[in-house]
């Protein structure tokens, strides 16, 4: 087994160990991921170098070799060893809610289009509308009230931005199924 094949069968063992567990023949198992890998970064090196600079000296050319190197063992080792850790549908939704946009950017645009100084420089109702998967109607009356953050912790509004929330949540899930 190759240096790569000792390295992949480490990571495995503490980030996977249930997947760890189940492989049968750990030796011949890991050996051949790390001949895969070997064989993977040996191809990707000469690509990345690309030609040889004219003025590059010998010790230039041998550091640009081992930071190439460098390069694709990281690119083969995310497309080949990299084990994404496994969550339930609660983190993931939780995840995905907390790289997403907060309740309180739709309620500073609100703010902001009821400042007649500002509100020329907003999006239209109709346009946040479809951004956030929001009736125009809500929106309106969000704009009408006389405070948006008060309006956005009444029981109807937490309804209707829960319903906004869960299908803006499937099509995030239907787009990543689409990429897979």
């Amino acid at each position: 087994m190759n240096h790569y094949g000792l390295r992949i069968r480490d990571y495995w063992a503490r980030v996977n160990p249930e997947s760890f567990q189940q492989v049968e023949d750990p030796e011949v198992f890991f050996g051949e991921m790390g001949e895969t890998m070997l064989t993977q970064v040996d191809a990707l090196v000469p690509q990345l170098m690309g030609p040889t600079p004219a003025d590059e000296t010998f010790l230039q050319r041998v550091g640009r070799e081992n930071a190439v190197r460098k390069q694709a063992e990281e690119i083969v080792w995310d497309d080949l060893v990299f084990v994404r850790p496994s969550t339930t549908p609660e983190e993931d939704r939780e995840e995905w809610a907390s790289t997403g946009s907060p309740v309180a950017l739709l309620v500073e645009w609100a703010d902001r289009v009821q400042d007649p100084e500002t509100r020329q420089y907003e999006p239209s109702a109709d346009s946040v509308a479809a951004e956030w998967l929001l009736p125009e109607s809500f929106l309106n009356e969000m704009v009408a009230s006389a405070d948006p953050y008060r309006f956005v912790e009444t029981d109807q509004a937490k309804v209707v931005l829960r319903q906004s929330e869960d299908a803006r949540y499937r099509m995030f899930l239907e787009s990543r199924a689409n990429e897979e």
